[in-house]
């Protein structure tokens, strides 16, 4: 006998939900849920991207994504790159549809470790950063963890933005993953910060949109990413853009 999918979600285990999950996929009329609940609720899904999927430096997007996790965005991640920018002469974003900053002019990953190196990390950490904050579940410092992830993109032959999109992201994941205290959320936030078209993380904010969009109560994020991601396809806009816009 047939049972409704949202009937799944009023047990909380990972069994029933995977079986929602299925059920839900494979129908094209969730994706044009999807789709009416952007229109009605967005409506111009084309405005520029927020400031900070206009970074201006592959070391700007590392230190935002790195901060990000856990702490207030506006309050305090926001400033942090600000006096990184600062201390180095740097502007931190973009202007609306400009194009990516060339490669020869962007501060690189290197030059990032090379503050590093000369100026020491706990300069950096109290100076610079002004911010004792740590990666969840760690010891570590968040400004330690940028240096440690950026040595670790640098090594697998990313250095400016536009190397991003141009590796596999599983690859950058398990990469940035491999850092104590860094988990999927920092990696998916520079994938996307830094132009990986096809990326949605199915945050908080995107399984909200997506679970109204369908009339049920929960859906999990790899679910909501790949309904999103289906949507903007038909949209014709970038995932990203369209997760950025939720």
């Amino acid at each position: 006998m047939f049972r409704n999918p949202a009937s799944l979600l009023r047990s909380p285990s990972s069994e029933h939900l995977a079986k929602f999950d299925s059920l839900m996929n494979t129908s094209a009329l969730n994706v044009e849920q999807v789709v009416r609940a952007v229109r009605r609720r967005i409506g111009d899904i084309h405005r520029p991207l927020p400031e900070e999927f206009r970074p201006a430096h592959l070391s700007v997007a590392l230190i935002d994504a790195v901060f990000n996790p856990t702490i207030d965005y506006c309050r305090n991640v926001v400033p942090i790159v600000n006096r990184y920018c600062s201390r180095f002469g740097l502007r931190r974003t973009t202007m609306p549809c400009e194009w990516e900053t060339a490669p020869g002019t962007q501060e690189t990953l290197g030059d990032l470790i090379g503050h590093y190196d000369e100026l020491g990390a706990a300069h950096l950490r109290m100076e610079v950063f002004r911010s004792c904050h740590r990666s969840p579940g760690t010891s570590v410092y968040k400004a330690d963890n940028v240096l440690n992830c950026a040595r670790a993109l640098y090594a697998i032959g990313v250095n400016v933005l536009q190397d991003v999109p141009t590796k596999c992201s599983e690859e950058i994941w398990r990469t940035l993953c491999a850092a104590r205290g860094i988990g999927p959320s920092t990696a998916h936030m520079l994938l996307m910060y830094a132009g990986k078209d096809d990326c949605v993380k199915g945050d908080r904010h995107v399984c909200d949109f997506v679970c109204e969009a369908l009339g049920v109560n929960r859906v999990s994020p790899r679910l909501a990413e790949s309904l999103v991601a289906g949507a903007a396809r038909q949209l014709g806009v970038a995932p990203r853009a369209l997760d950025a816009q939720i």
